[in-house]
């Protein structure tokens, strides 16, 4: 909406990245025009409640569309069943974003073709003019291209076939000539983009995105990730495939074409779900309609009709009736999401500007920054992964978890001050780091933003006005009129004052956390995440009666968290208290059978314990779940070694020194069990292993015992 809005107030629509002080003159290659001028046109009439509106009717409209394309509402109704599969997937993407165009006009493509199939011309006209708002409106337009492309094909293959092999023989006799010119008219309409001929290069450089943000945001990762979108990814094609087998006998290759297309998508990235699972059932239901007018699986249609029913309710209990609280993402009722606009801070820094450049360290600020500040301010980074090079996007991406790179970027930028997302564990972490270098001060803080300020001469008077220590830190956007969400607001405030360490400020935001934590399964998630993070932590520092108060005080709200027993069960081991140490890996394997690190140390307990019996099981168990655990390898050759199974023992330091080579107790385990075994060239080879890796004092026991064996 800024896009648009900057646009109307200079006359001209920006193509360079002119919302960014770090690439201002790179290309905008990720270019809305029409799909930012409803949307601003829309917040200027009906505000971001008309936004909401506006978001629902588009969706419907889609779903009504697919439908119509697909058949008729009938046949839709008879097929409930595999249309709530199709609205599932649907869902995946009903955001306020560019697909909301996107999706309706793929199908509009596909209706328009029918027309033309059906003898009428004029759909040539209207394939061009929607192929023009497609590149108007997303970066995805060069589908509709594919479309047409695949159509032509498939007009080529029909001819040609003749009905043989079992094609359809309903578009034989259409023309191919206006198809052509449709088509190269198309490709041409592409370039009437604010972007110009640039606009040639968006393909490549939206695949650049998907290939090096896979990582880095919801939308790009793969649909392999996601049990549930795999499943409807799953059961969307089968239903897919079921149709093109049931009209076998008069099949399309236009149809087979588009569905590998819309198959391609989910593959490279899991936003392309929503697409194939519209497209697959739509094709499911054209092909049953094709081979059968009648009522189709007349036995299973009230099954069906309930299961599309059951669905329908899940979905309005799990998003109107009882939503799962999260401050980022979808939520029930019109307007701005509650928790995730930053107003107060915004308004902060529109009263109280910091001067010169600033960073924001998480780059999904960059939209409410930029809705905010801009044009007296500009962001270092924002969503827009296609309007800055790759090297720079991943650059940045990385700079929240590396204190190095941070550093860099803020000495080549010339970085003044920093707004950092809270919600962000690196970013959390970074600014721990900066604050106590003593070179940076704290302005504002709430449960979204953090701002920091270089202290250097020319922020002195900015710092004696605004400067906040963080033992004050007072968020004033408190969602108190919404429990759940205030709960998970305490967590985050949880996580940032455990990283700023002050502890007694931890302390007292979990007691006030704990009654939310118990009622809300969200908070008590995250109250857990951060019990199980500060137990490792505690872990790391020997602090181990820390550690276990923590997973004490994680197992009152998770009795199943496997973590918790594991992290406990590692402190009763080096507090010497074994028998607890037992117990707790034991629950930690029941909860978690395939964790080998579970099993790996349960068996050092039994080793502990004088179990060597047992403790070789375990060892053997974690070498199963992990192949490549050479610690496991390693202990369980000692074991052997001990049990008198020499042979195993020496197999077991082989492959334990070649798995890490750079353990050099594994070397002279491995030359000593070789030397017990007569193997003295075996040994020998195994010192010299051993030799330039090991410890000082250790080095000069192996040179004695070279020398002892004649080496």
């Amino acid at each position: 909406m800024a896009t648009a809005r900057t646009a109307l107030a200079t006359g001209s629509w920006p193509t360079t990245n002119t919302f960014s002080h770090s690439h201002p003159d790179y290309p905008m290659y990720q270019q809305y025009p029409l799909y930012d001028l409803l949307l601003y046109g829309t917040w200027s009439v009906a505000g971001f409640e008309g936004l909401s509106l506006l978001h629902c009717l588009v969706w419907l409209a889609t779903l009504v569309l697919w439908i119509r394309w697909a058949g008729s509402w009938r046949w839709a109704c008879l097929l409930a069943l595999p249309w709530g599969i199709a609205l599932l997937g649907l869902q995946r993407r009903m955001i306020v974003s560019a697909d909301m165009l996107t999706m309706p006009m793929m199908v509009s493509l596909f209706l328009l073709i029918d027309r033309y199939r059906s003898g009428a011309r004029w759909p040539c006209i209207a394939l061009v003019a929607m192929q023009w708002v497609m590149a108007n409106t997303h970066q995805l337009f060069p589908l509709g291209l594919a479309i047409q492309l695949t159509f032509l094909i498939h007009l080529l293959i029909a001819r040609a076939a003749k009905g043989r092999l079992g094609l359809a023989t309903d578009d034989v006799h259409l023309p191919v000539w206006p198809l052509v010119v449709t088509l190269v008219a198309s490709a041409a309409v592409c370039l009437l983009t604010p972007l110009g001929t640039d606009v040639l290069d968006v393909p490549s450089h939206t695949a650049a995105s998907v290939a090096h943000h896979v990582d880095h945001t919801a939308e790009l990762t793969r649909v392999t990730a996601s049990p549930y979108a795999m499943a409807l990814l799953i059961a969307a094609g089968l239903f897919g495939l079921y149709g093109f087998w049931r009209g076998r006998k008069n099949w399309m290759p236009y149809e087979i074409g588009i569905w590998v297309i819309a198959l391609v998508l989910p593959i490279l990235a899991i936003r392309g779900l929503a697409y194939f699972s519209a497209l697959s059932i739509a094709l499911f239901a054209r092909n049953s309609l094709r081979v059968q007018q009648g009522d189709p699986w007349r036995v299973v249609r009230l099954g069906s009709a309930a299961l599309a029913l059951l669905i329908a309710f899940g979905l309005v209990k799990a998003f109107w009736i009882a939503p799962m609280p999260a401050l980022f993402g979808a939520e029930a009722g019109l307007g701005k999401k509650l928790g995730s606009w930053p107003d107060e801070a915004t308004a902060f820094l529109r009263e109280n500007p910091p001067r010169g450049k600033m960073l924001n360290l998480g780059w999904y600020a960059g939209n409410a920054l930029i809705w905010g500040l801009y044009p007296e301010k500009k962001v270092f980074v924002d969503p827009r992964f296609e309007s800055y090079p790759v090297s720079f996007m991943v650059g940045s991406i990385k700079a929240i978890e590396d204190d190095a790179l941070l550093a860099r970027l803020l000495r080549e930028h010339q970085i003044n001050w920093i707004v950092a997302e809270v919600m962000l564990d690196g970013a959390r972490q970074r600014v721990a780091n900066l604050l106590s270098s003593g070179r940076w001060a704290l302005v504002y803080a709430d449960t979204i933003f953090l701002v920091l300020v270089r202290r250097v001469r020319g922020n002195a008077a900015y710092l004696t006005a605004h400067v906040l220590a963080p033992e004050q830190i007072a968020p004033t956007d408190w969602l108190t009129g919404q429990p759940a969400l205030l709960g998970l607001q305490q967590a985050r405030m949880i996580n940032l004052f455990h990283d700023l360490g002050l502890s007694n400020r931890t302390e007292e935001m979990i007691a006030r956390n704990l009654p939310l934590a118990r009622r809300y399964a969200q908070v008590g998630r995250e109250l857990v995440r951060f019990y199980l993070r500060r137990s490792r932590e505690r872990l790391a520092r020997r602090d181990y009666a820390g550690a276990m108060a923590d997973c004490d005080a994680l197992l009152s709200l998770d009795t199943l968290n496997a973590g918790a027993y594991y992290n406990r069960g590692h402190a009763h081991y080096q507090l010497e208290q074994l028998d607890g140490a037992l117990a707790d890996f034991d629950r930690a394997i029941r909860l978690d059978p395939d964790n080998a690190s579970c099993h790996y140390n349960r068996a050092l307990v039994r080793l502990k314990q004088g179990a060597r019996g047992g403790a070789i099981v375990s060892f053997s168990e974690a070498i199963r779940l992990n192949p490549k655990h050479a610690e496991a390898y390693d202990e369980r050759g000692a074991a052997r070694d001990a049990e008198g199974d020499l042979a195993g023992a020496v197999a077991d330091y082989q492959r334990a020194s070649r798995l890490a080579p750079d353990r050099w107790g594994t070397w002279v385990r491995l030359a000593q069990a070789l030397a017990r075994s007569g193997d003295r060239r075996g040994a020998l080879k195994a010192l010299d292993k051993a030799l330039p890796i090991a410890p000082p004092l250790e080095r000069l026991r192996i040179r004695k015992w070279i020398k002892k064996m004649g080496g």
